[in-house]
């Protein structure tokens, strides 16, 4: 499992990137890869998250594809 923040995310189109701490480059997520949220799901830029990815996988600008990521409670 890796950590790293959200750097951006597009409401509009559910997709977004994360930014890791020990991987370079920013990885894509859409909103299906998200877990541990009810209702309408919305990451915010700048959000901890915690996460697994998947290599070589580039899309959008990303150079990496997130399988699953989960909001950790900032604070």
């Amino acid at each position: 499992m890796a950590v790293g923040t959200v750097a951006f995310w597009h409401r509009a189109d559910g997709w977004g990137a994360i930014r890791a701490v020990d991987r370079p480059g920013i990885g894509f997520v859409h909103f299906s890869h998200v877990r541990g949220v009810t209702g309408y799901i919305d990451l915010i830029r700048g959000q901890d998250v915690e996460f697994e990815w998947a290599d070589d996988f580039a899309q959008d600008g990303c150079q990496w594809r997130v399988e699953w990521v989960r909001p950790m409670a900032n604070g």
